[in-house]
């Protein structure tokens, strides 16, 4: 619950510059910037790097294209990932309200194990519904 509050109420931006110092400059995991490091070469034909790095069969080209790729990638996923833990959170605490899951425990299912099946069913659907209505943004 704390990493999807943080993951909702930090702006990008400053999650962006948090990691940008923490896995570029402290531990020196990932690339700081640009799309692909100076020291290696590729013929570009759809100029989207990973793409052409398989189509030419350049397998260094295609491992640093995507290690550039991480860091943006966490970042922006981080707002939907919490919105979505949360929903999930709060649909599954709803369900856990039950009378269904009530009856299951009180007959003797054990403690989170009530419903079994059942609860793993209900509680998916709202977060499925969540997924497929997040807005897509269209870069150009």
């Amino acid at each position: 619950m704390v990493f999807s509050l943080i993951g909702v109420s930090m702006p990008i931006f400053w999650l962006g510059l948090v990691l940008m110092i923490i896995f570029s400059l402290n531990l020196g995991w990932l690339p700081l910037s640009g799309r692909l490091s100076y020291n290696i070469s590729l013929e570009t034909v759809t100029r989207i790097y990973v793409l052409d790095s398989v189509i030419t069969g350049n397998w260094p080209a295609f491992k640093d294209a995507l290690r550039h790729l991480v860091m943006p990638a966490v970042t922006l996923s981080t707002i939907p990932m919490a919105i979505i833990a949360r929903i999930t959170r709060s649909s599954m605490l709803e369900v856990l309200r039950q009378d269904y899951i009530r009856t299951a425990r009180a007959k003797g299912s054990g403690g989170n194990h009530a419903g079994g099946r059942h609860l793993r069913v209900d509680q998916h659907a709202g977060g499925h519904s969540l997924c497929l209505g997040q807005p897509r943004i269209k870069v150009s």
